[in-house]
């Protein structure tokens, strides 16, 4: 079993932790983190790599972000004119 100073520097939940559910994330700060994720792949020439290290995430992450952009407008984040009026209407691009 791993000591308690290794499972806190791996994240993993400590005995005072167990049980604890995190914040939810609310409905606004969750379109803006999908906004800016869109904001950024388009930024970086639609580049999956390029944007998960610009963001600090996982390429699998940016990938699932893009994904559910997809799922909640209907609208293709890879194409240009899409990407342009989501981020429009955010206020995230002239």
């Amino acid at each position: 079993m791993a000591s308690r100073d290794t499972r806190d520097r791996l994240g993993w939940p400590t005995n005072g932790q167990v049980g604890r559910h995190p914040a939810p994330v609310q409905p606004d700060e969750h379109l803006a983190v999908l906004m800016r994720t869109l904001w950024g792949y388009h930024g970086l020439g639609c580049d999956l790599a390029r944007t998960a290290v610009a963001l600090g995430k996982h390429r699998s992450t940016v990938r699932y972000r893009l994904y559910r952009v997809r799922e909640l407008t209907g609208l293709e984040p890879e194409d240009p004119r899409s990407a342009e009026a989501l981020l429009e209407i955010a206020g995230l691009h002239a």
